[in-house]
């Protein structure tokens, strides 16, 4: 699934910014929502899709200690809100390694 108006290279900036400002790999959904200035929708589809591949590990964080504008952005699963996300930085170095690493016929 493509998500033409959300790169992963703007989704992968942002976290770093995030995760940068806050110290840990596990960033609350709504600040990178917060950087990228997108709809909730847009940022749930492509993290889902995103977890769905390996890409990305949603983590449900503390619900009691979360602000209501870090719940407003959790993304529920089966019933469980997941407040917090990881994303697989390798992955993406991989693949841009990878793609770099592929020659021209």
């Amino acid at each position: 699934m493509s998500h033409p108006e959300l790169s992963r290279e703007q989704v992968l900036a942002a976290y770093r910014k995030v995760k940068a400002r806050v110290g840990f790999s596990n960033v609350e959904i709504c600040e990178i929502l917060k950087e990228l200035g997108v709809k909730m929708t847009m940022l749930k589809a492509f993290l889902l899709e995103e977890s769905r591949q390996g890409r990305a590990v949603l983590s449900l964080g503390d619900w009691s200690l979360s602000s209501e504008e870090t719940r407003a952005a959790a993304i529920e699963i089966q019933g469980n809100r997941y407040l917090l996300v990881r994303l697989n930085e390798a992955e993406y170095a991989d693949r841009k390694n990878f793609n770099s690493d592929v020659e021209a016929p």
